[in-house]
């Protein structure tokens, strides 16, 4: 729940820093330093599934983060919903399809795509465009720094592999079982060194 709650809380926080700028101010990005203090937030979740970040889960921690941005920062959020059927789960094209839709309706940044496969094809659209997009999802990217566009609060697999040797090496364990499931499009490597 606090990878949840510090993505949500943190969508206002990010809003006008010059790290969101785009290259070369080839994309008009409002700016709290220029006076700006509405901003448009496309949402790009799944709607109609059991996923722990489908929108109607979300919906309530939004809400609540865009009334503490308007209340602490008097900075005004409005939302274009761009919402996709998660019914069987992650949907690769249809999250790619609602990124591009939110997009061209002029957003100043992204939330979502939250499953890993969307948000990688999102990320890809979003840095092509300068748009800022995050996640509180996304775990099993290493690394965000192909691009630099994303912001990602949750964990990746990383932390957890690293915190796990450490925990291994802290109590001498040597003999461990890890159970793992193979990625189906291979985006992504192990993480463990």
């Amino acid at each position: 729940m606090i990878p949840l709650t510090l993505f949500v809380l943190s969508v206002w926080m990010f809003a006008g820093l010059d790290c969101l700028l785009p290259a070369n101010g080839t994309r008009y990005v409002p700016s709290l330093e220029n006076g700006d203090n509405n901003f448009t937030m496309g949402i790009v979740l799944t709607t109609g599934s059991n996923l722990p970040y489908d929108y109607y889960h979300m919906a309530p921690a939004i809400k609540l983060a865009m009334e503490r941005a308007l209340a602490y920062y008097n900075i005004q959020y409005d939302l274009f919903l761009s919402l996709y059927d998660g019914a069987n789960g992650c949907d690769e094209v249809a999250g790619l399809q609602q990124t591009v839709r939110a997009v061209n309706n002029s957003v100043d940044v992204v939330i979502g795509p939250a499953c890993t496969d969307d948000f990688v094809v999102a990320a890809k659209l979003t840095t092509s465009y300068k748009v800022p997009v995050m996640t509180g999802a996304a775990n099993l990217i290493d690394s965000t720094a192909p691009w630099p566009f994303v912001t990602r609060t949750g964990y990746n697999t990383r932390t957890q592999w690293t915190f796990f040797g450490l925990v291994c090496e802290r109590y001498n364990w040597t003999n461990i079982f890890i159970m793992y499931e193979l990625d189906k499009v291979g985006y992504f490597k192990a993480s463990a060194d």
